[in-house]
């Protein structure tokens, strides 16, 4: 959650819409097929991106997003998100770990 101890909650929330949509119309990435990209994408990324860094860490995703597990499985990760890192993985072992 964004400043959750801010008086004017909204009022932050329209400023970082503000600047999310100036820089997202700046890096030509604010508008994809047509349509404009809501702001909730970038967590919808994050999510997708720190899972497939790493499956492992998928409690601290959760707290990091303020969610849980299931409701990262159910609403981010289908079964073909999860067999297409896994097959990356099997493909690319290198880019893959951390070690």
């Amino acid at each position: 959650m964004l400043f959750p101890n801010y008086q004017n909650r909204q009022k932050v929330y329209n400023r970082i819409v503000k600047i999310f949509t100036r820089l997202s119309k700046e890096l030509h990435l604010y508008y994809r097929n047509g349509l404009t990209r809501p702001i909730y994408s970038i967590r919808h990324t994050y999510i997708k991106n720190r899972y497939a860094e790493n499956p492992q860490s998928l409690e601290v995703i959760a707290r990091q997003s303020n969610t849980s597990p299931k409701m990262i499985h159910r609403n981010y990760l289908d079964e073909d998100d999860i067999m297409m890192i896994e097959e990356y993985r099997k493909m690319y072992p290198n880019k893959s770990s951390k070690n």
